[in-house]
Order: structure tokens, then sequence, then C-alpha cells
């Protein structure tokens, strides 16, 4: 063969050989499939179009910005390829694609932990105060945390990028941080969710062609319902408390009983706001905090009781209170105190408050569906599953309601 007649090493003839680009159009997007002897992966280049794209030229009618983009990036990838196989190297096409999309300013994919960031910071940390409370975000924050925890542990690099996520990482992250964090089942498997999230966040933001942990489930138990009986409920109904403080956390502990308000909304309260309907029955129906949901509270005569007993005294008028509430951290140290007062079995916190009201109305003959109305509830599920479990006395009434109907019968 003369010397006129070979190419030069430098061709793209010869590039094309061991690398082939090819592009195509999905949606308003440009996608790009790198295909060489050993792999072939499919990807968007984030450039979005509203004309036709010739696949044969990389040309995108009547728009010359993105034409000499996607064209830009072609040549960038058969030039790079080429570099790792003059430099004796096994060319990894992911590798490749994060290489040229950096060198070129497509977009700038970030690490791993970076994902986790912006992930917190664009979800939880930007809504701080308008969608979210302190709490929540604080909360999302310390998982974001762990999530970090697990794969510097287990990798020992802070450097990981998205694509080194495998499938397994979702289960082994839920076995890691039960048996390393101390985690309990459902805690654990909170941690795997999120994970999965941000994930799905990364494919959204095309930093990532799909979710490697797409397939991965999980489980979580279903855990008893912690609330007072009514045994239990009349126990401190009927308990005299000496000290004020204490008396103010027993009120309030009991109104919530009564109202099925979380810690957040009874600090929220205003006795201002309690309307009365045509037929008398007062109602509160707040906004709830934490779901922005509305709850309708038929007030029953015991959480009336509470409310005047407090309309006008020293502390609340103070402090411009419908109720004298106390921080939560402080309340629940008091409850603790109250239960060895009491001699009371059920572990007592502010929440067990919310539960106590479902089950006991429910169990006394309330439809869930209105209970679930009360407490602000989506779905009737959030009540069945986290709030409510059929007593055994309810068992026994329903069960001995019915054998006297089939006697009346």
């Amino acid at each position: 063969m003369s010397k006129e007649n070979q190419k030069s090493p430098n061709s793209h003839h010869i590039r094309a050989n061991s690398l082939n680009v090819s592009c195509k159009r999905r949606g308003h997007k440009v996608y790009f499939t790198l295909k060489d002897r050993n792999d072939e992966i499919t990807f968007s280049t984030g450039v979005r179009i509203n004309s036709k794209l010739d696949t044969d030229t990389f040309t995108i009618y009547k728009n010359p910005d993105a034409t000499s983009l996607i064209q830009n990036l072609r040549s960038s990838f058969y030039s790079e390829y080429y570099k790792l196989e003059l430099a004796g190297l096994k060319p990894n096409l992911t590798d490749l694609k994060a290489l040229v999309f950096n060198r070129v300013g497509v977009y700038n994919v970030p690490t791993l932990f970076g994902c986790f960031d912006s992930y917190y910071t664009d979800n939880y940390h930007n809504l701080l105060g308008r969608v979210y409370k302190k709490g929540t975000v604080v909360k999302c924050f310390r998982m974001v945390d762990n999530l970090k925890i697990y794969f510097l542990t287990t990798y020992q690099n802070d450097k990981l990028q998205l694509s080194d996520v495998r499938k397994i990482d979702g289960q082994k992250l839920v076995d890691f941080c039960r048996s390393n964090l101390g985690h309990k089942h459902n805690h654990a498997n909170r941690h795997g969710e999120l994970i999965k999230r941000i994930l799905t966040f990364a494919v959204d933001n095309q930093w990532l062609e799909r979710n490697p942990l797409d397939s991965f489930r999980t489980k979580r138990k279903d855990v008893p319902v912690v609330a007072l009986d009514e045994a239990e409920l009349e126990l401190l109904i009927k308990t005299k408390l000496e000290v004020e403080q204490y008396e103010f956390v027993q009120d309030v502990f009991l109104f919530c009983c009564f109202t099925g308000l979380s810690y957040i909304d009874v600090k929220d309260f205003d006795y201002k706001a309690i309307k009365t309907r045509k037929d008398g029955q007062k109602i509160y129906n707040p906004n709830r905090t934490k779901t922005k949901t509305r709850s309708f509270i038929p007030l029953v005569p015991q959480a009336l009781d509470i409310i005047d007993k407090y309309q006008n005294h020293p502390y609340c008028l103070a402090r411009k209170l419908s109720l004298p509430v106390l921080s939560n951290a402080y309340m629940n140290r008091i409850l603790k105190q109250i239960m060895v007062i009491t001699g009371i079995k059920t572990h007592l916190t502010t929440h067990v408050a919310r539960k106590t009201c479902a089950s006991y109305f429910i169990n006394n003959g309330v439809p869930i569906q209105s209970i679930s109305a009360m407490l602000g509830h989506r779905s009737i599920k959030t009540t069945e599953r986290h709030y409510y479990d059929r007593s055994e006395d309810a068992v026994v009434r329903d069960f001995q309601d019915f054998v006297s109907r089939k006697k009346e019968a």
C-alpha cells in the first residue's frame, strides 16, 4: 500500500474501529451512546432541543449553538478514548463520560457526597421555616451524615462517584445502621429509603443514568401502638398533683388525649379559634404544622373543662397562652415523674397522648374514619397502622353486643 493511501493514526476512521459514538433524541433531550468492543452505555448529554436532530451529522436544525456543543462532545469522546489507547490503558466508558463532561462543561456531575449535600440543601435546608420545622431538617441532616459514615467505612474513600454505588449497598446500608449505629429495624430501613430517594434525585438532575437501587425494597415492621388504656387514663385524670408545673403537664397531656393534638400543635393552640356550630357543638379545626392538612376536632367536655380552667390563669395571661405548654423535653421529663407518682406502666411521652386519643375514642365506638379526620391524617391506613390497637375489652364488648342482638332477634 502506498504512503498516499495510508490513513493518519489520528483519523476518526481508526478511532471508530475501537469506539463508536451515536446520538438520538428522546423527548426534548439529546442522548449519546458510546460503544466499544467491551461495553456500551447510553446517557443524556443534558442538551435540550425543540427541533429536528440529524443523527448522521450530529446537526440540530436551526440551532447552531447546540449543534456545535454535541459535535464538540463527539470529537472529545473520540479524542480522549484514543489518548487512553495510545497510553496502553483499557478505556472505561463510564469514566470516559465523566472525564469528557467535566472537561467540556456540559454539566458538573457531583461526587456521591456532593449529591448528598445537594439533596439535603434543596429538599430540606432551603425549606426550613416554610415547609419544615427545625426538628425535621435536623433529622434529615443526621441521616445524611449516617449515609456518609457508611460509605466512608465501607469504601474508605470520600471521593466516590455516583456510579460507584451498587445494588448491594441498599441492604448493606440497612445492616450497617443496625449493627454499627445501633438503629432499630424501622429506623435502619428509613436510611435505605433515603439513599434510594437521593439516587432518584441524581437521575432527575441527569447526574446518573439510572438508579442502581430501583429494585431495592425495604420492609418495615409493625410497631405496637404505645397508648394508655382506659384504666390508666382514668387514673391519670383522678390523680391530684401538688406541684404546679406537674399539674400543667398533666392537664396539657390530658387535653391532647381528648383532642389528638401533637405537641407542636397544642403549643400553637388558641382558644379564640374555637367555632360553634349551629347544633351547639364546639369545634377546633387547625392546619397541622407537620403536614399542613386540616384537622376537624369536636371538643368533648373534658377538653372544654381544661380550656376553661386556664382561660384566666395568671401563668397563661402573663405569657399570652391558651394553655400552659412547657418545652417538649421538659414535659417528657415531668411525665416520667408522673409515671412514678401514679404507678402507670405505659411509658409516657407527649406523643403518647395523641395515640391514646385514637385508641380511646375508637375503642368506645367512634368510627375510625372520624378519628382519622380528627388527627388530620391523609389516609385511614396511617391511623390503622400507627395510632390504633383494638383493646381486648372492646373486642369482648363487640361480641357481647352481637350475642345480645341475636337473643333479641
